[in-house]
């Protein structure tokens, strides 16, 4: 395939916005503070020092014996012993739950994902997970990414940490198998994967050589997936082999991939949502206003330990890859605010683009021509698709009330600015 062709890992030119950086002592300084930041993602805020460092000292002699009772799993078990206890996760410079954002420097996204999959893998009990394996992976989706505004390789950062928040912290990892959460991290890493910053409106448009090869329908989607499973194939980079599944649950990866990522297609969001609500009785569409996030949503699950069948599995992963691609809005406000001025910068790009080549915009949807009008397509945003995810979200893992009430305060700021009004400070939930 040639070069810029479908599927082709070409770098773009658009330079990275600089936002906050991390002052990096050393290479094994960055380390432990990632390794110490990710183990504290892992759990709900509230939770004591005292009960957190019980909880961590359980999980590792349980990893531990596993490693030891298991043929494969000395590294694991030496990668154990080189992990510190928790620290602050603010002292590795970002936080889904502060109002921080991050320019790491791109070793450190790479690192950060590895221990993602590392401490994911240990948390779902996966017995042996090959660090050059990992490397190989993350470093070859890494470079597959286009360095535009929005879809880049730190949106893919952003995404995977929100996955690996709702498996951990919001309990999402209880209703799986061990290959689905797996699964659910991979796709969040890879679902844009080769993205080159345009629309699937403006390949249809265009006629471009992407629809040509991918078709008129979820173009984009059907892209970023062939680019996935081509890289997962080669035989440095397959994840689920290496992790020690069966032949029969590496297909199910693979098929679960495609349902997942495939399913990211904003043209499908409400086919998707009312094959959720079928299947799953107390899910509610919500409009941004009738839920507060603090106690109006059932304090149970609705869904009970050891009762999804393989299509309620399948749902539930690509509901939690939907909430984790827009993981972004249920952050605090600066947060929520950087992210979709981005794209809204990445879309005002294209929209230039358009022009001079004489076309028909694309992207009429998301207006760039002022605040005003930016804030108004995000309210609507929230309303009509951030929302209504979240609160499906919530209904099956109700400790997500927390992203759910920062994402209405989020979408009462936009409706402030919508109507030329100063956003306010919105605490951390």
């Amino acid at each position: 395939m040639k070069a810029g062709g479908p599927g082709s890992c070409v770098t773009g030119t658009v330079a990275r916005p600089a936002v906050l950086d991390m002052v990096i002592v050393s290479s094994g300084e960055r380390r432990h503070r990632i390794r110490s930041a990710v183990r504290q993602l892992s759990f709900l805020r509230g939770t004591s020092s005292e009960d957190a460092d019980a909880m961590l000292a359980a999980r590792e002699a349980a990893c531990a014996h596993r490693s030891t009772n298991a043929p494969d799993g000395t590294e694991l078990a030496a990668e154990l012993g080189r992990r510190p206890r928790l620290e602050s996760v603010q002292t590795a410079g970002f936080s889904p739950q502060t109002q921080r954002l991050w320019n790491f420097d791109r070793t450190t996204e790479l690192e950060l994902v590895e221990e993602l999959l590392f401490q994911l893998a240990e948390f779902v009990g996966v017995k042996s997970l090959p660090q050059a394996c990992v490397k190989a992976l993350v470093e070859r989706v890494a470079s597959c990414y286009q360095e535009n505004t929005y879809h880049c390789f730190t949106h893919a950062c952003d995404v995977t940490i929100s996955a690996f928040v709702l498996l951990t912290k919001y309990g999402g990892a209880e209703y799986l198998c061990p290959i689905d959460s797996i699964t659910l991290v991979v796709s969040a890493l890879m679902h844009d994967v080769g993205h080159p910053g345009n629309t699937n409106a403006f390949e249809k448009q265009t006629q471009s050589e992407i629809v040509r090869a991918y078709g008129e329908d979820g173009t984009y989607e059907r892209m970023h997936l062939d680019v996935a499973k081509r890289i997962l194939s080669s035989a440095d980079c397959n994840i689920f082999k290496a992790a020690g599944f069966s032949e029969e649950e590496q297909l199910w990866a693979l098929d679960l991939l495609e349902y997942v990522v495939l399913g990211t297609d904003l043209s499908i969001h409400f086919n998707v949502m009312h094959e959720w609500q079928a299947m799953f009785a107390r899910t509610t569409a919500v409009e941004g206003g009738n839920r507060d996030g603090k106690g109006e949503v059932a304090q149970a699950s609705c869904l009970q330990e050891g009762d999804l069948n393989e299509e309620m599995r399948k749902a539930l992963v690509r509901m939690m890859m939907k909430a984790s691609d827009l993981g972004c809005c249920a952050k605090p406000w600066p947060v929520a605010r950087h992210w979709g001025e981005r794209l809204v910068e990445e879309s005002r790009r294209h929209e230039q683009d358009e022009s001079a080549r004489g076309m028909t915009t694309s992207t009429a949807a998301i207006p760039t021509g002022s605040v005003t009008h930016t804030s108004q397509h995000q309210l609507n945003f929230h309303l009509k698709i951030v929302n209504p995810i979240f609160a499906a979200v919530v209904d099956v893992l109700p400790p997500f009330q927390i992203g759910m009430a920062q994402a209405l305060h989020n979408t009462e700021n936009w409706k402030r600015m919508a109507e030329g009004e100063e956003p306010v400070a919105v605490p951390d939930l």
